[in-house]
């Protein structure tokens, strides 16, 4: 599979400025980026994180009433 890269959690934690908890806690609940078991690893697909980045793009904070 060329062009196939694989990140692991802190390289993840570093694009998305979060902590490797709030990913643990995505995968669990099922909320974050699509992400592979290799073995007993995590990774996550380059491009899968830019899909999910693109997936959550918002324009306002909520809806607004009639």
């Amino acid at each position: 599979m060329k062009g196939l890269k694989l990140l692991n959690t802190e390289q993840v934690c570093e694009i998305l400025g979060k902590a490797p908890q709030t990913l643990q806690n995505w995968r669990s609940i099922g909320t974050g980026p699509k992400f592979v078991k290799v073995g007993r690893d995590v990774r996550y697909r380059e491009a899968d994180i830019i899909e999910w980045v693109e997936n959550n793009v918002y324009t306002e904070t909520g809806l607004r009433s009639a």
